[in-house]
């Protein structure tokens, strides 16, 4: 059984991070001049009737690039500010004026609400209630610098909007750089307002790569026609093509329609097919989503769905999800298809309950001629009524091939299919895809729960993971506590038994359910590791090592190991406050937890650094003994005594501890 553990230091020898420790002994150590002391910082009201006649020309205005002279300097929207854009404006907020087709752009964070007429956001529809202007619905946006600049485009002659400060959404620039700097300078304490106007890229006061997100006028007419019905779609193409940003965009009109003709609905059901990206989860699974939000955001800021009480009535829901291996999923085609099956069978069983709530499936970036086949076999399983293809007319003999077995398919099985041209590279130069995994995966972690706003916003803890109590799960029986789940399975490449709990130690595990009768009979009958007895799932007769069954299993939530007690027969796991609900259901001879889904999360053995760097630059001590709630710290930091003593060894070294088992 799992059980949340507290405990405390009884040595007072003073603790901080390892790393923060060695950089403060070298500052003592170094010249006046040596800077290495610096804090860690990433380099660094119009009727509806007359809307649904104008939204017909609203989105035609896209940003254009600015001339070479100008050095790269491009044109983010139309908007400019003046007396006249401006009705009314202080530290919290600033109310503007918006034309149709006119376009705005910020940079940073912000609430939104429009007082009058219409606007179009990523591709939501907003529109003002002029009967009861008071109780108009308020949105949260994010725009951080590490995604193209969203822009707000006026869809009435005349809109009014209201963008309100917005404090601390992700507070997490102090305990990992990738969060540092992508945000207004103002959501750091430099100027009083979350968000900054951007009208060119050259605006901005940090001087990034600021880019426009770009959209063709046919993805517009095209997302507005679709929507009139209930669909099931797939969107298709090869990597950063634009597949998300297409989902992104007709998930967000469903959700807010359009005029009397298209009334919004209350939800979408969103199939996730892309375990290395995807929008609504941790990486390492593909999952059913009944989708309440308005996407307004990048994927790490709404990280994962928040399950039980917490939740509301206006929250996404993770219906179910299944782990994949973090590399070479698609090797095993057949359990892929089997995840797929499952998915989307747990759709069917759904609609009957929900009739006219569409599918919309993302799928991973898929090159037509390597994964044709798989294409193909999905294509065949679901019953789709749309099929979009994202991406360039192919050239090569093969890809003209394999684009024309599509078609024949997609013409086969009555399926309407489409092809669009790819938006232009998505792709930060700043954050690195395998960044952009870490920030959502940080943002999981450290999510806390909803506000009691209407609607409610996410909320978080800007403390490192140290100050979070682990839950302990026992692997090995005492005489005080009982087996807290089956065993391990290892999903990534091999890891000889000898080396599991070095594998294991500080890496991100799923929490299965399995109701598969022969797993749960091997609940106490599993091998073991010789030394620290940590049972695991041995390999097949093949020497291959195969993944739960879908039909009979389910992902719980992701979770991080803090570390192994081999003398308790423990091991801690740290999992977010807004999923220990989660933990009080596990049944012991139910649960597995797997491995080889995920990356390593780097981030996390470095928040304590970060962190207390931070605090002793703001003038306060660092962080000694124990967190505030009682907790020791983690195992990668160390006591300052003890890193006093390493004399020159005293240095920052990336290297791993192997415990032999």
């Amino acid at each position: 059984m799992a059980s949340k553990h507290s405990t405390t230091d009884s040595h007072k020898s003073a603790r901080v991070s390892a790393v923060a420790a060695a950089r403060a002994k070298e500052s003592r150590q170094a010249s006046a001049h040596d800077n290495r002391n610096e804090s860690p910082s990433a380099s660094s009201s119009s009727s509806m009737g007359a809307a649904d006649e104008e939204y017909e020309d609203a989105e035609q205005d896209l940003p254009v690039m600015s001339g070479e002279s100008e050095a790269n300097n491009q044109q983010l929207c139309t908007w400019r500010y003046s007396s006249k854009t401006v009705l009314s404006e202080s530290k919290a907020q600033v109310t503007i004026v918006l034309e149709k087709t006119a376009t705005v752009s910020l940079i940073g964070c912000f609430h939104l609400v429009v007082l009058k007429g219409a606007i179009n956001i990523n591709g939501a529809n907003i529109t003002a209630n002029p009967r009861e202007r008071d109780i108009n619905r308020s949105y949260c946006v994010y725009v951080p610098s590490t995604h193209p600049v969203i822009a707000i485009r006026g869809l009435d002659n005349r809109s009014e909007i209201i963008l309100l400060h917005c404090s601390d959404a992700l507070p997490f620039a102090k305990t990992c750089p990738l969060f540092s700097g992508i945000w207004n300078a103002g959501s750091e304490g430099t100027v009083d307002r979350s968000f900054a106007f951007v009208r060119e890229s050259n605006d901005d006061p940090l001087k990034r790569p600021l880019v426009p997100d770009i959209v063709g006028q046919d993805w517009i007419s095209r997302i507005d026609e679709y929507a009139e019905t209930f669909a099931t779609t797939m969107i298709i193409g090869p990597p950063s093509s634009g597949k998300s940003v297409f989902s992104r965009r007709l998930l967000n009109r469903y959700l807010t329609g359009f005029g009397r003709k298209s009334p919004p609905l209350p939800s979408v059901f969103y199939l996730d097919l892309d375990p290395n990206m995807p929008e609504y989860t941790p990486h390492g699974q593909v999952s059913l989503l009944q989708v309440r939000e308005v996407n307004l955001g990048p994927s790490f800021t709404h990280a994962a769905p928040i399950p039980g009480p917490s939740s509301c009535d206006a929250s996404n829901v993770l219906i179910r999800a299944h782990p994949l291996p973090y590399r070479g999923y698609l090797e095993d085609r057949d359990h892929f298809l089997a995840c797929v099956d499952d998915l989307f069978q747990t759709y069917v069983d759904l609609k009957r309950q929900y009739p006219s709530i569409p599918l919309i499936i993302n799928t991973t970036g898929l090159d037509l001629t390597s994964n044709l086949d798989i294409l193909l076999r999905m294509i065949l399983r679901i019953r789709l009524q749309n099929l979009f293809h994202i991406g360039n007319l192919p050239s090569d003999e093969s890809s003209v091939k394999a684009y024309a077995t599509v078609k024949a398919i997609a013409l086969e099985t009555r399926t309407t299919f489409t092809s669009f041209a790819p938006v232009p590279s998505t792709q930060s130069s700043t954050h690195t895809a395998t960044d952009l995994r870490s920030m959502q995966t940080l943002s999981y972690f450290h999510s806390t729960g909803l506000t009691v706003s209407t609607p409610p916003h996410r909320t978080y803890s800007s403390k490192p993971l140290s100050f979070l109590t682990p839950w302990e799960f026992t692997y090995s029986e005492v005489s005080t506590s009982c087996q807290g789940f089956i065993g391990f399975l290892i999903l990534s490449e091999e890891t000889p038994p000898l080396q599991l709990r070095t594998a294991l130690n500080g890496c991100i595990v799923q929490i299965l359910e399995t109701s598969d009768p022969s797993l749960q009979s091997q609940f106490g009958n599993l091998p073991r590791t010789k030394k620290s007895n940590i049972p695991y799932i041995d390999k097949c007769k093949d020497d291959s090592t195969k993944p739960l069954d879908p039909r009979t299993s389910r992902l719980i939530c992701t979770a991080l190991i803090r570390g192994f007690l081999p003398e308790k027969g423990v091991v801690q796991l740290l999992v977010p406050k807004t999923h220990e609900v989660l933990m009080y259901g596990l049944d012991p001879r139910k649960t597995v937890l797997v491995f080889g889904c995920c990356e390593y999360p780097e981030w996390a053995y470095m928040e304590d650094a970060y962190y207390d760097v931070s605090h002793m630059q703001d003038g306060c001590e660092a962080d000694e003994g124990v967190r505030q709630d009682g907790v020791d710290l983690p195992p990668w930091v160390e006591s300052v005594a003890k890193m006093d003593g390493l004399g020159s060894l005293n240095a920052v070294r990336r290297v791993r501890k192997f415990h032999s088992d």
